[in-house]
């Protein structure tokens, strides 16, 4: 038997690597938008790839229109990472688009070569009430009113209960200072009187 040749034909492809010729990045850019929350303000917040220049006007490189073409007032703030700037004059729910222009430094002296523009929308906020202390037992002369923190709602209804004499000591020993959580509310009933209902 007559030996079989197998031959294998190897074909090699050659790509050629194409550098475009022009001038590199200094890697100094605003990387992202994002909505954050500082020093218990909502805010938006812009980062860059590298920390700025503290000695520029912000407010020449950066800003904010809400709605598309809406001017925001307010300041762009330097945090304390200098690559990160926040802007706080902002609302729930509301779409903004910021705007970053070249020549804007970094603090290595870098340039921002290009500009940027970012679009992004607040959170919505959930209604809430809560009382302005945390203070729920009223003086009976007490005539300057009871402070209420309400966000997103217009009006609620508040009752007012009068602790029966003989309870007043255990309902001190247990609620001063501490909130009255909804399931104790029930039983209020009885040791206290409904005196007073308002909107």
């Amino acid at each position: 038997m007559k030996p079989h040749h197998l031959f294998v034909l190897v074909t090699l492809f050659f790509i050629p690597l194409v550098c475009q010729s022009g001038h590199a990045s200094n890697g100094f850019e605003a990387q992202f938008a994002s909505q954050q929350t500082v020093a218990g303000e909502n805010a938006i917040s812009v980062t860059f790839s590298k920390g700025l220049d503290t000695r520029q006007n912000l407010e020449l490189y950066l800003r904010i229109f809400k709605e598309t073409d809406l001017p925001v007032e307010g300041g762009w703030i330097l945090s304390k990472d200098p690559q990160v700037v926040y802007f706080t004059n902002v609302e729930p729910g509301t779409q903004y688009t910021v705007q970053i222009y070249k020549d804007l430094k970094a603090d290595s002296g870098d340039i921002l070569e290009a500009g940027a523009t970012f679009r992004l929308s607040t959170r919505e906020v959930a209604p809430t009430i809560s009382f302005g202390s945390k203070g729920f037992v009223l003086a009976s002369k007490l005539i300057r009113g009871l402070p209420v923190n309400s966000l997103n709602i217009p009006r609620a209804d508040i009752d007012f209960f009068r602790i029966k004499p003989k309870f007043l000591g255990e309902f001190r020993d247990n609620f001063a200072g501490e909130d009255l959580h909804y399931y104790q509310s029930r039983n209020l009933n009885k040791s206290a009187d409904l005196v007073y209902s308002g909107r």
